[in-house]
């Protein structure tokens, strides 16, 4: 079996410096890992080898090297594996596994699998079905804590040297201070005050919206971005004291020597960069807000600038679209369109149901918001909001705002949807009454069957009757089927648009082009060549793909052409099944950064107090 050594850069270099002197290589190792170098120290005098040879576990020598620079490895068959130190201070870390920017709950590739076979989930959970290097697991555990333990190493065998921290520093010790302070405490505590009064408002607005008036999630584009608001300050003091969490296990030194009974302790305590994904959701959310506000007061301005000619060429657009072009429509239809004979009956009984609806909804809805002074006062509202809370919620208010107004299309929409659909299924059954079959609906399946002669001649009636209608209600389908499909993709259009506003993966883009350490999708081990003639492995971060950073959005891109770009939305057409706006599917991209249900009020309080400094806290 293959040992190997993963030794940091700056050792290796440090070791290939030093001549004329005989050293000695300090690894640690713990239960399921491999040896990680953690120090370089001289093996010349009897007292270094005294100290060296007394080290307990979890370290141990595991090679000398003598005068001539020749190292002697104590391991058999063991190959060296280089590493950079990640620093902990700007949140570096490998992962075996592409960093995940989403919550776990939220996983999209096994809610899919999951999905399409519900027992999977429980064979997964088999650790037998599992494939995974739990020892590079645990190595890498080591790796990205190395710096506290080289901490602990120095802090236990002190002869060694004195190990230099950042805490010790000038600005450590003011800023050490500093948090030991009254003012600080007192600024603190205030922070908490507001931070809960703001988080109490937001989890009161959520409960209402959610108990109160559940159905408008499901109806309004701003309701859901007044939820989605909501939920993110609510969890935003979750994300903080997570952060706080990892920095505080930061700064956590493993005290092996008093656990040596559990020799896997490195892993008893969650690892510090396990939170640092919500470090980035975090700061992506508060970037994304600040961009949302940014856009909305450019678009206030255009708005604003454009103020006149928006509120004439809104208005004559809605009067002339919504009502003119409907009139127009509806006659034509009635009169025998493109040469077709229609059902002179059916056709002006649909014309004239169509015709009260259009003046009911002009009369009741169309007149009143195509009235210039109306879509003045509500373009000026759009403006402001647009520049106080962002363009996402000046969109929505759009979207909604339209949505009223083609309320009647939808009505149109539906109702010769009904009468075509209706009526292609009685066809289709009457159809297999001659074929001697009948559809099973409980079984859902088509069953031969004997029929009497009677029903054979009533069903050549009504099939015959039928045949005859079909062109009217198909005339009438076909004509509002294409208004109201081309609206639900301008409904589509512009939710993507208030999605992709708020998920954008900002953050972790620039983060990505700053430092891609920070960022990590997978380890890649390549060979190296080093300057004593040793060839090694090198350990390097591999950033994560652009295209896992927008996983989430593609999810639910590929789920809108699914649902309205796919053949399946063509056969439905035909179909006469129903072609809706799906409100929730457009908005799901939106809460993957954020949990289920947000934190109770009580649980948020006393988590956070936990983190408020305490007056024992001195400086030492």
């Amino acid at each position: 079996m293959s040992n190997y050594i993963f030794w940091p850069s700056e050792l290796l270099r440090k070791e290939i410096s030093i001549s004329d002197q005989v050293l000695c290589l300090v690894a640690i190792k713990l239960k399921e890992t491999d040896y990680v170098v953690i120090s370089i120290e001289n093996f010349s005098s009897s007292s270094s080898k005294e100290l060296l040879n007394s080290l307990t576990s979890p370290y141990s020598v595991i090679g000398v090297r003598d005068m001539n620079g020749d190292w002697d490895i104590s391991l058999p068959g063991f190959t060296i594996v280089e590493f950079e130190i990640p620093k902990f201070k700007l949140m570096e870390f490998y992962s075996i596994e592409p960093i995940s920017l989403i919550l776990s709950e939220h996983e999209i590739e096994n809610n899919k699998v999951f999905q399409k076979f519900p027992n999977i989930e429980k064979i997964m959970g088999y650790e037998r079905y599992q494939c995974k290097n739990y020892q590079l697991n645990n190595t890498i555990d080591i790796i990205n804590a190395y710096t506290a333990n080289r901490y602990a190493f120095h802090n236990t065998y002190a002869q060694f040297g004195h190990f230099e921290d950042d805490a010790m520093s000038i600005i450590g010790i003011i800023r050490k201070w500093y948090t030991s302070t009254a003012i600080y405490r007192g600024l603190c505590f205030v922070l908490y005050m507001i931070t809960m009064i703001v988080c109490s408002l937001s989890y009161s607005g959520y409960i209402f919206i959610r108990n109160g008036i559940p159905k408008i999630l499901s109806l309004s584009s701003t309701a859901k971005q007044i939820d989605l608001r909501l939920q993110q300050i609510c969890y935003f003091p979750i994300q903080f004291i997570k952060i706080n969490q990892s920095k505080a296990l930061e700064e956590t030194i493993p005290n092996y020597q008093e656990q040596r009974s559990n020799s896997n302790s490195v892993r008893a305590k969650e690892a510090p960069y396990k939170y640092y994904p919500d470090y980035i959701r975090f700061y992506n959310t508060l970037w994304l807000i600040v961009n949302d506000i940014s856009f909305g007061l450019m678009l206030g301005a255009v708005l604003k600038d454009n103020h006149d000619l928006i509120i004439n060429s809104l208005s004559e657009v809605v009067t002339t679209t919504l009502y003119d072009k409907m009139i127009n429509l509806t006659y034509v239809l009635a009169n025998n369109p493109f040469g077709i004979k229609l059902n002179h009956e059916l056709a002006s009984f649909l014309s004239e149901l169509f015709y009260w609806i259009i003046e009911f909804s002009y009369n009741s809805l169309i007149k009143f918001t195509s009235d210039k002074e109306k879509l003045s006062v509500f373009l000026k509202i759009v403006t402001k909001i647009s520049c106080v809370l962002g363009a996402s919620f000046a969109i929505s208010l759009v979207i909604d705002f339209f949505s009223l107004l083609f309320f009647h299309l939808y009505l149109f929409y539906h109702i010769s949807r009904k009468l075509y659909h209706w009526q292609l299924n009685t066809l289709i059954s009457l159809f297999y009454l001659f074929c001697g079959k009948k559809r099973n609906v409980l079984r859902k399946r088509i069953d031969y069957d004997y029929f009497e002669l009677d029903e054979l001649l009533l069903g050549t009636l009504l099939f015959i009757i039928l045949t005859f209608l079909m062109p009217t209600v198909l005339s009438f389908y076909a004509s509002f089927a294409v208004i109201w499909v081309s609206t639900v993709y301008i409904h589509v259009i512009l939710n993507s648009i208030v999605s992709l506003i708020n998920h954008f993966p900002l953050f972790a883009f620039l983060l990505r082009i700053k430092d891609p350490k920070r960022l990590p999708g997978g380890i890649i081990l390549s060979p190296k060549h080093h300057k004593n003639g040793r060839i090694i492995l090198s350990l390097e971060n591999s950033p994560l793909k652009v295209n896992n950073m927008f996983k989430p959005f593609s999810y639910s891109m590929n789920k809108m052409k699914e649902y309205y770009f796919s053949m399946k939305t063509f056969k439905s057409l035909l179909g006469g099944s129903p072609i809706m706006i799906q409100m929730n599917e457009m908005y799901d991209v939106l809460y993957l950064w954020l949990p289920e249900e947000p934190m109770s009020i009580q649980e948020t309080m006393t988590q956070l107090k936990e983190c408020l400094p305490r007056k024992t806290e001195k400086l030492e």
